[in-house]
């Protein structure tokens, strides 16, 4: 016979049951351990607590922790004395140099500290050379803002060290005997150099040179003969003008004098037609109005002309009527006649 498959399982449900779940820590500085409640139950087995000497009274608040604090080596030592020493002897220096007053020196000297004795331990603290003594193993071990600070301060020390190149040198000091040139030249007044800008409109001085070398090659003597030629065709062209300038004057103020006189006479006639548009404009209203009443007459003699055919037709019918009618009385009076 085969049997089913029986599964046991707690009366309480899913929800209610107890679950082991590994606790996961995302930080790597907590350390997961783990307690057996029988290990825990045998270490305290048996051992009771005295109330009179434990402290339930109050509420423990918060944790009892202290720092772990690591040793510090003689590389860090030397590093963190070196900074202080520094930053006392700038304290003291700022001030000596803010203020010179009473209150400041009686600070000094009741703690008895001075410029002279900073300065004595910073050349100690220099004269030690810890670096060559630890090596450079021991020092690596200090804090990485240290050594960053460390590394700046070596490479301004190298950049200063190392010297330009003489091409470098030779460059700087063609670049200022160039600038004084161009000082001498120009000058150091800001409104000579602001005239100097001013001409050049967005261009560089390479650019502003060639226009002027240009210009003075244009004023050389080869040239001079060509420039003197224009300029004396274009004097005797400026005289010419001149002399004519007066008879072209003469002409035209015999023409505005001709104007002159016939203005009055356009300004008659102006008048008139003035006059003859308003007039002009009178007739044309009468005549529209005109218009408008011949349109109304035409419409009424429309009128009239339509009732005057019915009457017509009207009385062209009774007028038949009243025909017919006499023949039956003169019928009737024929027959009454003949019965008498």
């Amino acid at each position: 016979m085969k049997e089913e498959d029986v599964y046991e399982t707690s009366d309480l449900p899913e929800c209610e049951q107890h679950i082991k779940t590994e606790e996961v820590f995302e930080s790597e500085h907590i350390d997961s351990i783990s307690i057996s409640p029988l290990a825990a139950y045998e270490v305290f087995k048996a051992k009771t607590l005295e109330s009179d000497q434990a402290e339930l009274g109050e509420y423990f608040r918060g944790y009892d922790h202290k720092l772990q604090v690591s040793e510090e080596s003689i590389g860090e030592k030397y590093n963190r004395l070196r900074r202080e020493v520094d930053e006392l002897v700038k304290s003291i220096s700022s001030a000596k140099e803010s203020s010179q007053s009473a209150n400041t020196a009686e600070v000094l000297n009741n703690e008895k500290l001075t410029f002279e004795e900073a300065d004595a331990l910073q050349h100690m603290l220099k004269k030690l050379q810890v670096e060559q003594v630890i090596g450079e193993s021991s020092t690596s071990v200090a804090n990485e803002q240290e050594n960053r600070l460390m590394l700046i301060t070596e490479a301004f020390e190298n950049l200063k060290k190392i010297s330009p190149p003489k091409k470098d040198v030779k460059a700087i000091s063609q670049l200022e005997s160039r600038i004084a040139q161009f000082e001498t030249l120009l000058g150091v007044d800001k409104k000579n150099m602001q005239a100097v800008l001013s001409e050049l409109n967005g261009k560089s001085f390479k650019e502003a040179l060639d226009e002027l070398k240009l210009q003075v090659e244009m004023l050389d003597t080869n040239h001079l003969d060509t420039i003197e030629a224009r300029l004396s065709a274009i004097c005797s062209k400026i005289s010419v003008i001149k002399e004519k300038k007066p008879n072209l004057d003469s002409e035209q103020e015999k023409k505005w004098d001709s104007t002159c006189d016939s203005l009055p006479l356009i300004v008659d006639r102006l008048q008139s037609l003035q006059v003859l548009h308003e007039q002009a404009v009178q007739f044309s209203q009468y005549l529209t109005y005109l218009d408008g009443v011949q349109q109304d007459i035409s419409k009424s003699l429309s009128n009239c002309s339509t009732l005057l055919t019915e009457v017509q037709t009207v009385f062209g019918k009774n007028m038949e009527v009243i025909k017919e009618n006499f023949e039956a009385v003169k019928r009737r009076i024929a027959a009454l006649k003949n019965q008498s």
